[in-house]
């Protein structure tokens, strides 16, 4: 089943359906997901903000 998230930045709705890495037009914002805690956070930090972990791009 696809549904519409929103972006925790700026409550607007996501491109993508939420199965799909979204990205927000709004706020500039793609989310990525940590590779090791799963969590879902935006491209533009260096570390997850779960568990720290640096980005592949940090």
């Amino acid at each position: 089943m696809k549904g519409k998230c929103k972006c925790r930045f700026c409550e607007d709705e996501l491109v993508q359906d939420c199965m799909e890495p979204p990205f927000c037009q709004p706020c500039d914002v793609v989310f990525i997901q940590c590779k090791q805690c799963g969590e879902s956070f935006s491209n533009r930090l260096k570390v997850c903000p779960t568990c720290k972990t640096k980005t592949a791009a940090s």
